[in-house]
């Protein structure tokens, strides 16, 4: 569901009614959990959440797409239409990436890393 400014933006109302009928498509009635817990150093936390997001798969996850959008109303519609995933599409940083997903524990967050990087300089880039 996109949330992003975009001839495609629906409102969280339409939201609602595309999630509903994703579940009964996947014969669901709630929401798909990230685990918690930040595991160890070895990378066996990363390989946890990979196989979770990987039994996670089996059934329709609704995804919301975001870019630039401030991080309450990020938050604010994630919990309000009760999504799966939160996708991050534009120039979100670290810190608020990180700050998402205290507000959100047990919702997936994907950032989508553009490539390559923008440049104030060159424009490089740049989507259009």
């Amino acid at each position: 569901v996109i949330f992003a400014a975009s001839k495609r933006q629906a409102s969280r109302d339409q939201a609602k009614e595309v999630i509903s009928t994703v579940r009964r498509f996947g014969e669901r009635q709630g929401r798909v959990l990230r685990p918690s817990g930040a595991g160890d150093s070895n990378g066996s936390a990363w390989s946890q959440r990979a196989l979770a997001l990987r039994k996670a798969c089996r059934c329709p996850l609704v995804v919301g797409v975001f870019m630039d959008q401030s991080l309450d109303d990020v938050s604010a519609t994630a919990l309000a239409v009760e999504l799966d995933v939160v996708q991050l599409h534009g120039g979100e940083d670290a810190k608020f990436v990180e700050e998402l997903q205290k507000r959100l524990p047990d919702t997936w967050l994907i950032k989508v890393v553009h490539l390559p990087p923008k440049t104030a300089e060159n424009g490089e880039g740049q989507q259009g």
